[in-house]
């Protein structure tokens, strides 16, 4: 599979939980901002706004590595830090075929 799509992952996800992960990276690039690099305890306050357990959430976050949207860069402490990803969405176009 990798000769032919170099991140297959992205694809092997439903609609819906692609649409979700796509929902958590684009709010993970608004609290970081310009920086791309983070620390997961930096970002955790997400799971309040989702509803979800910190179990679940590091879960998101496993796949959204996965998918490449973020990248592990090392281990500092308890807290990791990954960097942002090269994939980009842009909310709009996020739900655009719904509104249609």
């Amino acid at each position: 599979m990798m000769g032919i799509e170099s991140n297959p992952e992205i694809h092997l996800k439903t609609k819906a939980k692609t649409k979700k992960l796509v929902k958590i990276a684009s709010d993970i690039r608004e609290i970081v901002g310009d920086d791309t690099t983070f620390q997961i305890s930096k970002i955790l306050n997400l799971q309040t706004q989702y509803d979800v357990s910190q179990s679940v959430m590091y879960g998101y976050f496993g796949e959204l590595e996965d998918m490449g949207m973020i990248k592990h860069i090392m281990n500092d402490g308890p807290s990791k830090i990954y960097k942002l990803g090269e994939i980009k969405f842009r909310k709009e176009d996020l739900f655009k075929e719904e509104e249609e």
